[in-house]
């Protein structure tokens, strides 16, 4: 998925920021690694990409130590979908070697998701619940166009 596909969806102003997010991250700043995590895996259609998703979410997790409770948010939104992508791509089950990559996908799941839990209950006083109320609902690109649209409103 390219950026400039990605960027067409709030014009300008969203292209704009996913460049300072990319240089944001480049740098180490696991907050903007989430936000792109986030626009991939949440996007719409073509721009729904898993794989740039997991790329941006693992940075997350290098950029940040399980140790410091300033990183536990962020962390624990990285682990959180990292656990569902795999999940998701635990494939199916028709077969033996579909079984094995289900099984695995299962087990890398748990641990993603159990780390986040973890993560949870030792830094943010154990409240998974309303973290989880924390992501968008809906359309990620819906927000990213409402938030392009007040800031034209405001030039």
């Amino acid at each position: 998925t390219s950026s400039s596909s990605v960027g067409k969806v709030g014009g300008k102003a969203v292209k704009e920021a996913l460049k300072y997010y990319k240089q944001s991250a480049a740098l180490g700043y696991a907050p903007a690694s989430s936000l792109l995590g986030d626009l991939y895996f949440y996007g719409k259609d073509e721009t729904r990409d898993w794989n740039e998703a997991r790329t941006h979410l693992e940075k997350v997790l290098e950029d940040t130590d399980e140790d410091e409770g300033e990183d536990a948010y962020v962390r624990m939104r990285a682990l959180r979908k990292l656990g569902s992508i795999a999940a998701w791509e635990g494939g199916d089950s028709a077969t033996a070697t579909a079984t094995a990559t289900a099984t695995t996908a299962t087990s890398g799941a748990r641990d993603y998701l159990t780390e986040a839990l973890a993560t949870c209950r030792t830094h943010l006083g154990g409240n998974f619940a309303f973290l989880l109320s924390h992501d968008p609902p809906g359309d990620f690109y819906s927000h990213l166009e409402a938030e392009a649209k007040i800031a034209d409103d405001h030039e």
